[in-house]
């Protein structure tokens, strides 16, 4: 059993809510020897790779919101060898979000297109 630490809630009320809005659950906490993502999801005719962000408190000033240039890099390598890996989305477009999760009163933030390569 999954502890119930703050980034596991924040990854699955970030799924949840994505789900609710159409998108399609493909992997959970994807891992190669380059990194991990968080949630891949699929939403029409794009594969979406996306890095969520859980804060207790505050969660909104800039800096949060922010993916660091070798986070990106690393989100960037690990979606390339999970596409490589699952021939089925070839033709899929490849988009790169973040969710903002604030635990303390469950306000999400959605950033789609969060960062490109």
């Amino acid at each position: 059993m999954h502890h119930l630490t703050k980034g596991y809630l924040g990854e699955r009320l970030a799924e949840l809510y994505l789900r609710y809005q159409g998108l399609e659950m493909v992997a959970r906490n994807y891992r190669c020897r380059y990194g991990e993502v968080d949630l891949i999801m699929r939403d029409g005719d794009a594969c979406v790779f996306i890095e969520v962000k859980s804060r207790l408190h505050d969660a909104f000033n800039h800096e949060q919101h922010h993916i660091d240039l070798r986070k990106q890099q690393k989100i960037i390598l690990t979606s390339t060898i999970f596409m490589n890996n699952h021939p089925r989305f070839f033709d899929l477009d490849i988009r790169y979000d973040a969710m903002i999760v604030q635990l303390s009163n469950l306000r999400l933030v959605w950033l789609d297109n969060a960062f490109t390569p």
